[in-house]
């Protein structure tokens, strides 16, 4: 019997001008064990004095916001929930943990771009390909053990990053590696676990690596990072710069403003897309 495995994305766009990132997470297991740790995940967040809050970083962070569902949530607070829940992100519960980021200030010198919601948007889809292209070549997923993707729904992106995975599936022949996305809602514990790893991946990009803040890495990050169960990092100018970089940015482009006549994967991933808006779609479990 054939193990679908689960990838599970969540975005953030961090920090202003010179500081600013767009990161993306990725947390990647199966099915069986993604429902181990949902169970484990709710017990540590009950432990750590959560119990039934979903978890969002920025609100957790910037608690003193009233009528916020983390109001109150000091660093005092924070720390023990930390403790709780750090043990259950590292552990063999998840197969594939990565986050990227990318700095807008050298992608918007390099490819002359100032938009602020194209830049968004392209920034967004190149994390996404690069994502792709890490759990193919790590985790070599095939017609008998494919992964399905989930991410946040997001109106500002998610049309496109759904045309774009498509797109790229189409094109690299991975329609049968990676058959589906699917645009969920805030909740999952597995994307609360994506919030925790895109929000301090995204953060310390634009603290530390930029090195604007002037500050120390945050203390959860290190943890994270120490544990050595996941992949952080940053593209760089030079590495947006790559002529590989450079194919990438041409893709996300056409993702963005396609043009199906000169694509026909286009007209696949459109057709996908409207199959996957049908109510009466079923997903493969």
């Amino acid at each position: 019997m054939a193990v679908l495995r689960e990838a599970y994305l969540d975005e953030s766009q961090t920090g202003k001008g010179s500081a600013a990132v767009c990161a993306l997470s990725c947390l990647v297991a199966s099915s069986e064990q993604w429902e181990r740790f949902s169970y484990a995940w709710d017990n540590a967040m009950e432990c750590g004095g959560a119990k039934g809050k979903i978890l969002h970083m920025k609100a957790l962070v910037a608690h003193e916001v009233k009528d916020s569902e983390w109001e109150g949530w000091t660093e005092k607070k924070q720390t023990p929930l930390f403790k709780k829940l750090l043990p259950i992100v590292t552990s063999d519960y998840i197969d594939l943990r990565l986050c990227g980021s990318i700095p807008r200030r050298d992608f918007e010198e390099l490819y002359g771009i100032t938009d602020d919601k194209l830049v968004k948007k392209l920034t967004y889809t190149l994390a996404l390909q690069g994502t792709m292209e890490a759990i193919h070549e790590r985790l070599r997923p095939s017609k008998e053990d494919p992964i399905i993707f989930f991410m946040e729904a997001n109106d500002l992106v998610e049309a496109d990053a759904t045309r774009l995975f498509y797109h790229l599936t189409q094109r690299r022949g991975w329609t049968d590696l990676f058959p589906s996305i699917f645009p969920v809602p805030k909740g999952p514990q597995p994307l609360q676990a994506a919030d925790m790893v895109v929000y301090e991946g995204a953060r310390y990009s634009s603290e530390i690596v930029l090195g604007f803040a002037g500050r120390k890495a945050r203390g959860l990050w290190r943890a994270m990072h120490e544990s050595q169960r996941f992949i952080f990092s940053t593209m760089r100018r030079a590495q947006l710069a790559s002529h590989a970089a450079a194919l990438l940015i041409e893709s996300a482009r056409d993702a963005v403003n396609p043009d199906p006549a000169r694509h026909e994967s286009f007209r696949t991933a459109e057709k996908r897309m409207q199959q996957e808006s049908d109510p009466n779609y079923k997903r493969p479990r």
